[in-house]
């Protein structure tokens, strides 16, 4: 059937493949029989917090399960992604929510933004919160909404947002799966920062595509890296050019 909403096809991959690992961090595990859950209750949470359809909402986060979430929980509510960097310093997290109009912004606990910034805490109460949620919600299903902000500044510059609809990253996805081949039984080894459009939009693409995302965030040495792909069977990454060098670095093997 037509796709509206990209969080839609969690909910055929809990019915097609519920015991399937969607998203590995370490030692905890989430099953596609539960993601497509857990989406929906922390979107209701999000709408709880005040967030509507259209509403701009920050994920400033660390590369983890939750952050994931947060994007197919964000996408299901048909608000709209703010990517940013959780290493950015306050003045700049506050002035790119400040830009862009973030109704609300996703921190972890130790978080600097200003007082005056509507914030939700990812803290030890936030699976709790998640857990006593109504999950017997109904949300939007129109591929015009937007999705995302994509930040880029080119090469220099403060942030620009082009605005990526539903419909936009459904496209997206259907490219890689026949130009870059994203099958369900891979298993993506999510490398580079989630805030980072080409790795927010390849891991979504592998859960997207039902495969299994795990979780191994930067910085790493060239040596963890490569012990990484071998511990955890990974068939595809994505890496940025610095750590492409510092592999090629490496002695080579005996």
């Amino acid at each position: 059937r037509t796709m509206t909403n990209i969080a839609d096809r969690l909910r055929e991959h809990a019915r097609a493949r519920p015991d399937h690992p969607a998203i590995i961090d370490g030692p905890r595990t989430i099953r596609y029989s539960d993601l497509d859950d857990l989406v929906q209750r922390t979107a209701a949470v999000l709408r709880g917090a005040g967030v509507g359809t259209r509403d701009i909402v920050g994920l400033c986060l660390r590369d983890s399960a939750d952050h994931l979430v947060l994007h197919f929980a964000v996408a299901r509510l048909g608000a709209v992604i703010l990517p940013m960097d959780v290493r950015w310093t306050g003045a700049e997290k506050t002035r790119v929510a400040g830009h862009f109009g973030a109704r609300l912004v996703v921190v972890e606990p130790a978080d600097a933004l200003a007082e005056d910034r509507d914030v939700l805490m990812i803290d030890d109460e936030w699976p709790r919160s998640v857990a006593a949620a109504n999950a017997e919600q109904s949300f939007p299903g129109d591929s015009s909404l937007p999705l995302v902000l994509s930040l880029s500044s080119g090469t220099t510059g403060r942030p620009k947002g082009p605005m990526i609809s539903h419909h936009h990253m459904l496209a997206r996805f259907e490219n890689q799966r026949v130009n870059l081949t994203f099958r369900a039984k891979d298993r993506y080894l999510s490398a580079t920062p989630l805030y980072f459009g080409a790795g927010r939009h390849f891991a979504l693409g592998y859960l997207f595509a039902g495969a299994s995302v795990v979780l191994f965030p930067p910085p790493f040495e060239a040596q963890a890296f490569v012990e990484a792909v071998a511990a955890t069977a990974a068939s595809v990454t994505i890496v940025v050019p610095t750590v492409l060098r510092r592999l090629l670095e490496m002695p080579a093997r005996p």
